[in-house]
């Protein structure tokens, strides 16, 4: 976990601060980057701590695990675990967000960049 939370510190605060730029280019960029790595450093945080809670710790084998699967099937096999039902709408809801967030960034550049630019007005 800390080295979870080292990386998301470090590599993504830092590149963030130094990516700030009014060019939509950059903007778009640094917005697809920032919700990738928000759903890479969270969805290995839930993995690691679902784990814990239920061998009441986290072995290498269970670490490689979370390695091996992408921050949307870390988010699904929370969704298939009984264990954590409580948690199922709030995971569902961020499988949701994602998707959508794909589907705005999946239209053509300049319709992109009209979107970027009507936003710095």
């Amino acid at each position: 976990m800390n080295d979870i939370l080292r990386l998301w510190r470090t590599f993504c605060v830092n590149y963030e601060s130094k990516r700030r730029s009014k060019k939509s280019n950059a903007k778009i960029k640094n917005h697809k980057l920032k919700h990738s790595r928000m759903l890479t450093c969270y969805s290995a945080s839930f993995f690691l701590l679902a784990v814990y809670k239920l061998d009441s710790t986290v072995s290498p084998q269970r670490a490689k695990e979370m390695t091996k699967l992408t921050p949307t099937e870390r988010l699904q096999w929370l969704l298939r675990e009984p264990t954590f039902k409580e948690v199922h709408g709030q995971i569902s809801k961020i499988l949701e967000m994602y998707g959508n967030f794909l589907e705005r960034m999946d239209q053509p550049k300049e319709k992109l960049y009209e979107t970027f630019e009507s936003h710095n007005k």
